[in-house]
This record gives structure tokens, C-alpha cells and sequence, in this order.
């Protein structure tokens, strides 16, 4: 086990290479490893350690597929291959020797899950487990439970309730002479009208948008190349024109796939919105590179109390990887105990 300041806690997994490589040189296991998509970054991993007929399980992710035998070890070591691993649970010092200890007197069995990746579904079912607990998300009635009708009367937003509240869609508008405003469930198909002949939308983007503004919840859907993304970029400029009038705060823009978060984005700063932050790893998109949350945290000045609780922040943490290093250490004598 080891603790890196990028992956944090890990476990350095070694194992019997597959029968594929057994026989290959180093240059044919390097192939073999990049072509295979097997322990590929993140898969879920089970370690199965079994002590006097009882076996426990110990579930890590994959946190780096090294074929570099240039750099530590890697998964063309002529010693066996490795691979390196994260903990999918909290660990504590204790569960840490225990596991150890295991590994010295246990055989143990790696199992891969392929294709199966926690990250891209864990952080969603623990936000529905909280949200069924608290019961505190403004989407809850929306969800409906089995057996109950479904209501299409779905209110507008609570600002666009307010009297005297419409929306001003001139950003939209191609006519920069012509004032035009929304107020929510009237005149629609009057509304819809008006939309085709002044905006760039056809009629189902136009039904589509006021959709999006006169209900508080809107599921907007079609297939590939109806430019869905299109209609998202208007409601966003609409929504920013009206911001201070409807006293609206940030926009979350919520996306299944990092590449579908950029796309958007981009088509964000196209359209003239620059005022934003990705947050997020992964982003490949060269003009969000500066709209980056670690970017800009980067760039921005702290204040003296700012920088005073980062420092402190840090200190903390640097004990801590200290301490757990020791620990790490204590463990790692349990695993290999000096033969003297």
C-alpha cells in the first residue's frame, strides 16, 4: 500500500498474469496490455482474501494502468504484473493492518468487474439514497411513485410567478428593434407564432423553449441532430437576460458525459455567455481551459484570511499524510516481517 498526493491512499496489487502473457517477451506484454481493455482506469475491482475457509472482500477501482516499466512497477513487471488500486470505501489504520496481516497469511483471489465503472453511477444513487431520506429536493413531486396518474399541470417557476413578471426574450430575437416579452400561460400559441417569424427556432424548438420557461420542470427530448443543445443555449441567454428581475442565482448546467459538457459550454461561449466555471476533470475542450474551476482558483487573488485558513489547511493535511504514512509503514513490516 502507498499514499500519493494525486490518488491518495492506495494498494499496489500484484497478481498471476494471464495465461495470454505468460510466455510473451516484455514488448509483447506491453501490446497486449494496451490493446486489451481489460483493468482499464476505474473498473471495479474485488479482492478476495480467504483465512480458514471464510472469504472477505475488499473493493478497490483501478486508479492507473501502468505499462511503463520504467516506472515503478507496472503491469509488464518480469516479476508479475501489478496494478495500482483505489479503495471504494473508507478505510481506517486498523482495517489497514488488518488487511495486511491478510495479505501475509491468506490466499487471494482479484476479481474485475469489466465495463463497470462506480464513478459514473455510485455519486447518482448516493444522491437519490440522501434525497430519499431528507426528502428535501424541489424535483420530489415531479417523481412520481408507482401507480399514481400523471398530472401534466405543472406551475411556472416560483419567479415567474410573481405579478407582473415576463420574460424579456430579446437575446433571441433577430430584430434588435422589436421588443417582445413572455408572460407564462398566455397567449402561448399566440407566443409560438411570433417566435417562428422572429427567432431562428421552427415550431417544435419554439413549443420546446416555452416549455422550458413556463414550468418548473421540463424534460425536453428528440432525436440526434434536432438541435436540443440549441434550444438548451437559448433558455440559458433568456434566463441571464432576466436574472436580475427575477432575482435568479446560478445557473447548474448538468451533463451526462464530459464531452456533452463541453459541447454545451462551447456553444455557451458562442453565443456570448463568458461568465462561467466548469468543474470537473477530464475536460479536453482548448477554449474552456480558462473557465476551468482549478484555473481560476489559480488566478484569483486570496485575501490575507483566505490564504491564512489555506495554510492551515494544508498543514493539517501534510500531518495527516504523515501519520498515515507511519502507519502505512507499521503495516508494511506486518506484511514483510524481517527475517532476523
Amino acid at each position: 500500500m502507498r499514499w500519493t498526493k494525486k490518488h491518495g491512499l492506495e494498494a499496489q496489487i500484484r497478481f498471476q498474469p494471464p495465461a495470454d502473457v505468460q510466455r510473451k517477451t516484455t514488448s509483447q506484454r506491453r501490446r497486449w496490455w494496451n490493446a486489451t481493455k481489460r483493468l482499464e482506469e476505474g473498473v471495479l475491482l474485488c479482492l478476495i482474501t480467504f483465512c480458514d475457509k471464510k472469504g472477505t472482500p475488499v473493493f478497490f477501482t483501478v486508479s492507473k494502468k501502468n505499462t511503463d516499466y520504467q516506472i515503478g512497477d507496472s503491469l509488464i513487471t518480469e516479476n508479475g504484473p501489478v496494478i495500482s488500486a483505489k479503495f471504494t470505501t473508507t478505510t481506517t489504520v486498523q482495517d489497514l493492518i488488518a488487511l495486511a496481516v491478510s495479505f501475509q497469511r491468506a490466499n487471494n483471489l482479484l476479481v474485475e468487474f469489466p465495463g463497470v465503472i462506480p464513478t459514473t453511477f455510485v455519486p447518482v444513487l448516493e444522491n437519490l439514497q440522501e434525497l430519499l431520506v431528507s426528502r428535501r429536493s424541489a424535483l420530489l413531486k415531479w417523481l412520481l411513485k408507482p401507480g399514481l396518474g400523471f398530472s401534466s399541470s405543472i406551475r411556472p417557476p416560483v419567479y415567474a410567478r410573481l405579478p407582473g413578471f415576463a420574460f424579456d426574450l430579446s437575446p433571441i430575437i433577430s430584430d434588435p428593434t422589436i421588443s417582445l416579452h413572455y408572460k407564462p400561460g398566455t397567449n402561448t400559441a399566440r407566443m409560438e407564432e411570433s417566435l417562428k417569424h422572429l427567432t431562428t427556432l421552427n415550431e417544435g424548438q419554439c413549443k420546446a423553449l416555452l416549455s422550458g420557461l413556463s414550468r418548473e420542470f421540463a424534460l425536453i427530448q428528440g432525436p440526434p441532430g434536432t438541435r436540443k443543445s440549441y434550444v438548451g443555449t437559448q433558455l440559458v441567454r433568456i434566463l441571464l437576460t432576466n436574472r436580475e428581475s427575477a432575482a435568479l442565482g446560478p445557473i447548474i448546467v448538468v451533463c451526462h458525459t464530459n464531452h456533452a459538457l463541453d459541447q454545451f459550454l462551447e456553444h455557451l461561449l458562442t453565443a456570448g455567455v463568458k461568465n462561467m466555471i466548469r468543474i470537473g476533470g477530464n475536460g479536453t475542450s482548448s477554449l474552456l481551459k480558462s473557465k476551468n474551476l482549478r484555473t481560476i482558483s489559480r488566478q484569483s487573488l486570496k485575501s490575507r484570511p483566505q490564504a491564512h485558513t489555506l495554510s492551515l489547511a494544508y498543514k493539517a493535511k501534510e500531518r495527516g499524510e504523515h501519520i498515515l504514512l507511519n502507519h502505512l509503514k507499521s503495516a508494511s513490516r506486518i506484511q514483510n516481517p524481517d527475517p532476523n
